[in-house]
């Protein structure tokens, strides 16, 4: 059928709609929208009115809407209001409506065998929509916008949200004794209330994620701002070279276009860079590697450091894990399994002491390898006494990809004891 023949059979329908009861030109329009493939509403209702000789609107009010669509000026203005300050280049209304409404709308399509029309929701919200975007010189798109509102015509309240602002970027850090996390808050349990502003972390000392949270929510003027690490760090560990790299989210932000740079920004023991924006966070676990040297005490039987230097032979033994796989427990005995390799070796400059220096893969225990516990094979073992691991600082981290399985390769839990978890790993099969 051509769109001459279309229309003409719309409005041979149309009149038979308009006799059951009166509608608006915008409620009239919207039942046969879809079918002619239109999106001005209102026009295409009066062209209907017009080819079914009913020439003018109906005093009565329209039998769906109740003149709804014809009185949406004043939440437009309301939501101009809500909008400002915020900058968007797309737009999205979403709207609640009262079940009465909504009932009367279901009615009228239903009587007259219109289950394919556009509901009166939809219409409402695009109308609104068309004419935010109108009044900011933005785009009104159905999905993914930079700033969605929210109309709820049962209590006349306007909300507006803007869309995540989503980062990669990388940090080093220069002080010892700022751990990485903040503390979250004890109130909501990191989930934002009035006591934390909303943003979920409780106020005290300072931590590579509120030093970063706080220079991302000043930059972008936003909310609350989400961090996700690639790997971790103690308090007192340094982290060097290129940095670690991260992702992170600033959830409401009033300025999206803010630049970026492209130098380090020194936020005080923490020097951010690299920042640019991505699509989205990884749905996957992202593999890594990282370069860490650490510095190792040998205890005596009385937990003291011993008083002279380790011996050169002793520290041979380290070799053992210059190409090696490590198998760790967690503490309900689920086996995972990374590639280690040790890099360099050398006495260190206090008595008792020694550095190592590894590429490990992430998700490595580095102070379990070091100090022992639940990890195979181990620097206490190969030594033959214990161990205390007095720094662990890295050189640098870099990603090596996603992981397809999501993670470590796993294994069953444990079954008896540490020397036949040992045994395992020597013969190169699984407990």
């Amino acid at each position: 059928m051509d769109r001459r023949g279309a229309f003409e059979l719309a409005a041979s329908r149309a009149r038979g709609v308009l006799a059951a009861g009166p509608l608006c030109d915008h409620c009239l329009g919207r039942l046969f929208a879809n079918s002619l493939m239109l999106s001005s509403h209102r026009r295409l209702g009066a062209r209907l009115r017009a080819a079914a000789a009913r020439r003018r609107p109906p005093a009565a009010p329209c039998r769906v809407c109740r003149g709804l669509m014809d009185g949406l000026a004043p939440f437009h203005s309301r939501v101009l209001e809500a909008a400002a300050g915020y900058r968007f280049s797309s737009v999205l209304v979403g709207v609640t409506l009262k079940a009465s409404m909504l009932e009367r709308d279901d009615r009228v399509r239903s009587r007259h065998g219109l289950a394919g029309a556009g509901g009166v929701k939809a219409g409402v919200s695009a109308a609104l929509a068309a004419a935010l975007a109108a009044s900011t010189g933005s785009a009104a798109v159905a999905s993914s916008p930079d700033l969605a509102a929210t109309v709820d015509f049962r209590d006349g309240s306007v909300s507006v949200r803007s869309r995540p602002v989503v980062l990669a970027g990388r940090y080093a850090k220069a002080s010892r004794g700022l751990p990485q996390r903040q503390a979250p808050c004890a109130g909501c349990a990191g989930k934002g209330c009035a006591a934390c502003s909303f943003l979920g972390a409780a106020a005290g000392p300072g931590s590579v994620e509120g030093l970063v949270a706080g220079f991302l929510r000043e930059k972008f003027s936003g909310g609350r701002v989400k961090v996700t690490w690639i790997g971790g760090e103690d308090r007192d560990s340094l982290v060097g070279g290129d940095g670690r790299p991260f992702f992170a989210q600033v959830l409401d932000p009033r300025r999206r276009d803010a630049p970026l740079g492209g130098g380090a920004a020194d936020l005080g023991g923490v020097a951010v860079a690299g920042l640019r924006r991505v699509r989205s966070i990884p749905r996957r676990p992202v593999r890594f590697r990282s370069v860490a040297e650490a510095r190792v005490a040998v205890l005596g039987g009385d937990g003291s450091r011993l008083g002279g230097p380790v011996p050169e032979g002793d520290l041979g033994r380290l070799d053992a894990l210059s190409d090696c796989t490590v198998a760790s427990y967690d503490g309900a005995g689920a086996r995972s399994e990374r590639s280690l390799r040790l890099l360099g070796r050398a006495p260190g400059g206090a008595p008792g002491s020694f550095t190592m220096v590894v590429d490990a893969e992430g998700g490595l225990p580095l102070r379990r390898l070091i100090e022992g516990g639940e990890v195979f094979p181990n620097v206490p073992d190969l030594l033959g006494a214990p161990c205390s691991c007095e720094r662990l600082d890295f050189r640098g981290v870099r990603v090596v990809g996603l992981s397809r399985q999501g993670g470590a390769r796993r294994g069953p839990a444990r079954r008896g004891g540490s020397r036949a978890r040992r045994a395992g790993i020597a013969a190169g099969r699984a407990d």
